[in-house]
């Protein structure tokens, strides 16, 4: 019988590793896809050491072998995320969601083991997981005066303001962050939201369940996870008050650190509310808005923008985003790091202040 001719498609030496007795190959490119994990530190300590050839990478037997002590499922998991790595950190995301769904705890183990914590996520679960929950946008209405039923929303913005959730040395370990401004770009300003007397007694109130923020068409909510930080949104929530007597155009852009892009991932119109819903302080319009799955990628910043038509004197009163929250990705994926609530090079110039609603 003839010998098969092999042909290496990836240029790079093969591995072995050696799967509680199932021999699983890969090559060194895959592995070394994500600087500084514990196949990348060996194989570049071997590699200095003349532990591994590039010639003839396609003949005999593997130049290294590894012996892991995780389940197939996991490392199967694992070499998905790698593979995908090497194109793009967002497609390596993907990979790691799907196999938490698969094999969770020996996901966790073995990403901690190898070095890529920062890929596994929080997540923030929501009405939006439900894929039937992304065909539309959705408007209830909420009379506070009569009604028998209250909300109380958490999603992102509750989760990084929760003390117990905090890890000692993030962004979020900061008792003075804040994390939504509002932005006059007409008039060059850039206002971070205060409300110093609801921080002194509950943390996560300061986080964006009191903006008050007038809908008006020269204001923008720039909302910023901080540096190193993002969110793979599936949706958002938004409180309005009153409810528009005029149609509301929102867009919700956001900006990526990992590649270090802004694009829009949401645009909807919220229609004008009759005259059978009344205007009193206690009425509330609750704002359901799924993220496109096609849309969603790891963002760090989010912008809301409000066209109208007509006089509308509603204001935002509070936003929550969910989905899988990362608090701590790697420098190495990171393709950008501006400043805090800088969501374009602009705002660089804006002068800085404070928002401090009229509650």
């Amino acid at each position: 019988m003839k010998d098969c001719t092999t042909v290496n498609t990836t240029g790079t030496a093969w591995v072995c590793l050696n799967v509680c007795g199932t021999p699983i190959r890969t090559s060194v490119r895959t592995l070394q896809a994500f600087p500084g994990t514990f196949f990348s530190s060996v194989l570049e300590v071997a590699s200095t050491t003349g532990g591994i050839a590039e010639a003839d990478v396609a003949e005999g037997a593997p130049e290294l072998s590894f012996d892991l002590d995780f389940s197939v499922e996991a490392v199967q998991v694992l070499l998905a995320t790698l593979r995908a790595g090497r194109s793009s950190v967002n497609l390596a995301f993907r990979a790691v969601q799907s196999g938490l769904d698969r094999c969770g705890v020996e996901v966790h183990l073995l990403f901690d083991y190898v070095g890529l914590s920062w890929l596994l996520p929080t997540h923030l679960p929501s009405e939006f997981d439900d894929p039937a929950a992304a065909m539309s946008v959705r408007y209830d209405h909420f009379d506070f005066s009569s009604s028998t039923s209250s909300m109380d929303i958490s999603g992102v913005l509750v989760h990084v303001n929760t003390p117990a959730l905090q890890r000692p040395g993030t962004v979020q370990d900061d008792p003075e962050q804040r994390y939504c401004a509002v932005v006059q770009e007409s008039e060059a300003r850039l206002d971070v939201l205060e409300v110093q007397e609801l921080v002194a007694r509950d943390r996560t109130w300061s986080c964006g369940k009191f903006i008050y923020m007038p809908l008006t068409s020269d204001r923008k909510l720039v909302l910023d996870l901080g540096p190193g930080c993002a969110l793979y949104p599936t949706g958002l929530l938004l409180w309005i008050s009153p409810p528009p007597r005029g149609l509301l155009h929102l867009t919700l852009c956001a900006f990526s650190e990992v590649t270090g892009e802004a694009k829009v991932i949401l645009q909807c119109h919220m229609l004008e509310f009759g005259p059978h819903v009344l205007r009193e302080a206690t009425d509330f319009i609750l704002c359901h808005a799924p993220i496109t799955p096609s849309l969603r990628e790891l963002y760090r910043m989010f912008r809301l923008e409000v066209d109208f038509e007509g006089d509308v004197s509603s204001k935002l009163f509070e936003i929550e985003l969910f989905g899988d929250y990362l608090g701590g990705l790697a420098p190495q994926a990171l393709a950008c790091q501006p400043p805090r609530f800088h969501f374009t090079p602009d705002y660089a110039s804006f002068t800085q202040g404070s928002f401090v609603p009229e509650i």
